[in-house]
């Protein structure tokens, strides 16, 4: 037995006074209102309802148990209102994860004019220019550079990227032929490279 589903039926055949009533509030039968009523009873061991044909009417036991659940039953179920409302209404929050310079010269105008037309619709932008655990940064979308990503996520190409090998006119004479791998080019200086701080920002205002 869904005990659950069990005490809200019971809940709505008490507030209504009727199990015809309740099971076109919950969009079933009589029958199947009384058989949930009837599996209450008898996995709790008591009487419930006193039952005619037109009408019933509670208990001692069950004024009892209907004075026990009525307010505990209201916040799971104003929670699942709220979250069917949220879906309804484009409403929530968005976390995205992108490289630094995707993030701020294309991402964040694309969001501010999101926005604008969806304002309760918040946004949590995570800059980050290594490798992202989309699952433990609980990402819903990411945009990322490179080959298409192993994990079982759903990936679409956008576009694709030229890279381009570039040096002053000081560094390589005109008529110089470039190398075939631009990683193996001669570089008179050395570098480091460093994974930085992450970057957030909260999109909470257009």
């Amino acid at each position: 037995m869904d005990e659950l589903r069990a005490i809200a039926t019971f809940l709505r055949a008490a507030e209504l006074g009727s199990f015809n009533r309740a099971a076109q509030a919950q969009g079933t039968t009589a029958r199947a209102v009384s058989k949930s009523v009837r599996q209450l009873e008898q996995h709790l061991g008591v009487r419930l309802f006193h039952r005619t044909t037109r009408k019933s009417a509670l208990t001692e036991d069950g004024q009892r148990l209907f004075d026990s659940v009525q307010g505990s039953m209201q916040g799971p179920a104003s929670a699942l209102e709220g979250i069917r409302g949220a879906a309804r209404e484009d409403e929530g929050l968005v976390r995205i994860g992108a490289g630094g310079a995707v993030g701020r010269k294309v991402l964040l105008p694309v969001i501010a004019e999101f926005r604008a037309a969806h304002p309760g619709i918040t946004f949590d932008l995570v800059l980050e220019d290594g490798a992202t655990d989309t699952v433990a940064e609980r990402i819903d979308l990411g945009f990322k550079a490179g080959n298409a990503p192993t994990a079982q996520v759903v990936s679409r190409k956008l576009f694709a990227i030229q890279l381009i090998a570039c040096a002053t006119p000081a560094y390589r004479p005109p008529t110089a032929r470039p190398p075939r791998s631009p990683t193996c080019m001669p570089m008179p200086a050395s570098a480091t490279a460093s994974r930085g701080p992450r970057g957030r920002c909260r999109g909470s205002s257009p």
